[in-house]
């Protein structure tokens, strides 16, 4: 299984496609209501801004 490069907890592709589409489907059902910020966020920057501080876009 290959790794990811930009992931800081060394978890595979597969891994971080599953946690986010587990997040993607909690928003949908209404289970989740992300903060503001972290919707600001994933405009701006698109899904790279909500998997981890290594994204490419670093809104601090």
């Amino acid at each position: 299984m290959t790794r990811d490069p930009s992931s800081d907890a060394g978890e595979s592709a597969a891994e971080r496609a599953q946690r986010v589409a587990r997040l993607r489907w909690a928003v949908q059902a209404g289970a989740y209501d992300p903060d503001p910020a972290i919707v600001a966020a994933f405009m701006l920057c698109g899904p790279r801004a909500i998997l981890g501080p290594s994204a490419p876009c670093d809104l601090r």
